[in-house]
């Protein structure tokens, strides 16, 4: 007769709970602050990834813009905003029309290293009221002090500029992001168009126009291109992509982790206990 001999009965205790515990399935668990703060940071990572995705192809959209009207002749604007058709971004367009005298400057402008303003002055064209960019100028030493500007032509001119894309406001650092410094000129933090038009009283079209060299009003031109930066947002969107990979990554290894940590703890119980 064969007698079968149990493996386990041959081998210490303390090795026979071992192989007893090896054969109890193992189930991945984490803890719930792991937990909560995965479910708060991987959305949150993947939408700026998304964002930055939209950034990428908003930038690419413009670039193409450019390069389909670089050279193009420049487009009437009529001076009726209800009959007027929309130019695109980077369009060349031609308007007739005068200032108001109202110099209207955008600070922390850098050019060359050295600090500035751009210049802007609403420009009516009939019915219709558009903001010129005259161009860049330096800033005196002074912050109280106010820029020397040449003073805007009279009566009514005929113009040529770029119309600029709308890149978006940017953050408000203080309370107010315009600030009149006398009747004729306004120092601003950022283009804020309803904060123009309340304190002008008047409707300015949503469009900036950048005159170009040579034109009547115009100082140091403001450059004519952009730099695009789609890669630069493709970059960044797969930096976040990258960052939610490991985030779940570490999420599941802390997971293991802790399951192989309470077994630890499980036979240490055992051991004490025999």
């Amino acid at each position: 007769m064969k007698v079968q001999i149990n493996p386990l009965a041959s081998t210490p205790p303390k090795q026979a709970q071992t192989a007893e515990l090896s054969r109890v399935p193992r189930v991945w668990r984490a803890d719930w602050r792991m937990t909560l703060f995965v479910l708060i940071m991987l959305p949150l990572v993947l939408f700026l990834a998304g964002w930055q995705l939209e950034r990428a192809a908003y930038k690419q959209s413009l670039m193409d813009a450019y390069f389909d009207k670089l050279g193009a002749l420049p487009m009437e604007l009529a001076s009726d905003p209800a009959a007027a058709i929309t130019p695109e971004p980077f369009t060349r367009v031609r308007i007739n029309g005068s200032f108001l005298p109202v110099q209207l400057l955008l600070d922390n402008q850098i050019e060359n290293g050295k600090p500035g303003y751009w210049v802007y002055a609403p420009f009516t064209a009939g019915d219709a009221t558009w903001l010129v960019n005259r161009g860049w100028i330096e800033a005196p030493r002074l912050r109280t002090d106010l820029p020397d500007v040449t003073a805007l032509p009279t009566g009514e001119v005929s113009l040529v500029a770029l119309v600029w894309p709308d890149t978006g406001m940017l953050p408000l650092f203080g309370n107010e992001s315009l600030q009149r410094e006398n009747d004729l000129v306004v120092r601003m933090q950022r283009l804020d168009i309803p904060a123009l038009e309340a304190m002008l009283g008047s409707q300015i079209t949503g469009k900036e126009l950048r005159l170009e060299a040579g034109q009547p009003g115009v100082l140091k031109a403001a450059p004519q291109t952009m730099g695009f930066g789609v890669e630069r947002h493709q970059g960044y969107a797969f930096q976040w992509f990258g960052l939610a990979l490991a985030l779940v990554t570490l999420y599941y290894f802390y997971g293991r982790s802790a399951l192989s940590n309470k077994g630890d703890r499980t036979n240490d119980k055992q051991d004490i206990a025999t």
